[in-house]
């Protein structure tokens, strides 16, 4: 899949070799397509919430000759999905965590009858781990991928028993770090986290009193726990 970026080929490394997928918010529709042309998706549905923005995504795809393998919906989060489609694999990528949580705990995500999630959220990666393990997702594999300086956090959840958390750091900082990333030792988490705390030490020198202030001495401590375990 060469024309995925790293971001994307990550998401697609995750979904198991035939099966039925959705893409929920598609954007371009490049996932879909790789899956397909690769032939490593039964079938996909790519949705978007707009219709202007679906009617991009169709003269796009309409291009590419992907048939009957391909369904394009109209509709907010999982509300285009049907259990008629036999899903197996949905996949939530670019999207902050807060609208990803939104959009999992919809009431029909269990009517589709979904086996893995993938999920690639922009920010707050620590929400939507703590609502996975809080929800029945705990069997949860991650990488970090970089691309062009900026790290994005890959997750793959299905039910099941979470990892082990390290003895030796609190829960907050696995949810932050990532239960897998740190057990396997995943070589992206040193500089992650590296840039992470002198990003915080940047904005603390800045910062007057304030949430602003407060939220930056917390992720700074949690970088400096996470590079001394690391370290250790």
């Amino acid at each position: 899949m060469a024309f995925l970026d790293p971001r994307l080929a990550a998401v697609a490394a995750f979904v198991p070799a035939g099966a039925r997928v959705a893409d929920v918010g598609a954007d371009h529709g490049r996932l879909a397509e790789a899956l397909l042309r690769a032939d490593a998706a039964r079938s996909c549905v790519a949705t978007e919430a707009s219709p202007a923005r679906l009617a991009r995504l169709t003269a796009r795809l309409g291009e590419h000759g992907l048939g009957g393998r391909l369904a394009l919906r109209c509709g907010d989060g999982l509300a285009p999905l049907r259990p008629a489609d036999r899903l197996e694999v949905l996949v939530l990528a670019g999207m902050g965590g807060a609208t990803i949580v939104r959009i999992l705990s919809a009431p029909g995500r269990r009517r589709l009858g979904i086996r893995r999630t993938v999920l690639q959220p922009a920010t707050d990666a620590a929400v939507v781990r703590r609502w996975l393990l809080q929800n029945g997702l705990g069997r949860m594999d991650e990488r970090l991928v970089e691309v062009r300086g900026r790290f994005h956090p890959v997750i793959a959840a299905e039910a099941g028993e979470p990892l082990p958390s390290p003895a030796d750091l609190d829960e907050e900082d696995v949810l932050e770090a990532g239960a897998s990333l740190l057990t396997r030792r995943d070589p992206a988490l040193l500089p992650y986290w590296g840039a992470t705390l002198r990003r915080q030490r940047r904005i603390l020198a800045e910062a007057t009193p304030g949430r602003g202030r407060s939220e930056a001495l917390r992720v700074a401590g949690v970088a400096e726990r996470v590079l001394a375990w690391l370290g250790g």
